[in-house]
């Protein structure tokens, strides 16, 4: 998920990985806190977060902020071996 902020899709995620049979299977990846941190951070998951400072550039910093999050969220995925990516809104 992006960000941890109140909203439906936070609450939905929450309660679906609390429900979860087999949590050890689950890495949870976000990129900034929010209301919900806490919450998820109770969960007996694994949790990680992409913590990248926003670009100063002025017309491309949003593309910079991207390739960054891309390359972070690559590393990961090959140093936890993970083979299935369960992406929500």
């Amino acid at each position: 998920m992006t960000d941890l902020n109140s909203g439906g899709a936070e609450r939905q995620m929450y309660y679906h990985l609390k429900n979860w049979e087999n949590k050890d299977d689950i890495i949870f990846i976000y990129f900034s806190e929010g209301n919900w941190s806490n919450k998820f951070k109770s969960l007996p998951i694994k949790i990680i977060k992409i913590d990248i400072h926003n670009s100063r550039i002025k017309y491309f910093g949003w593309l910079i902020n991207y390739i960054k999050r891309s390359f972070n969220l690559q590393k990961i995925l090959k140093k936890y071996y993970i083979k299935i990516i369960y992406t929500f809104l």
